[in-house]
């Protein structure tokens, strides 16, 4: 039950990420993002059904690179 309660949290941060893109300012960059969290979020519905803990960690970790590349050219 906690799991699908976290997963669910995880797709509804991705799904506000996706939500605030700006498609029409952001260009080939808020359409590559826009994919990349479609991917995730329906990646993390099939880790979901499949009980497959590995592909929460490739979500996981596509996450980090992001976060890292953020982190990057914000400081």
């Amino acid at each position: 039950e906690a799991k699908g309660r976290y997963i669910g949290k995880a797709q509804n941060i991705i799904n506000e990420l996706n939500t605030v893109l700006d498609m029409e300012g952001g260009g080939e960059l808020a359409a590559n993002l826009r994919k990349l969290y479609v991917f995730m979020s329906s990646h993390l519905s099939k880790a979901n059904i499949s009980r497959d803990p590995q592909m929460i960690h490739e979500v996981i970790s596509l996450m980090e690179e992001l976060n890292s590349g953020w982190r990057a050219i914000t400081s």
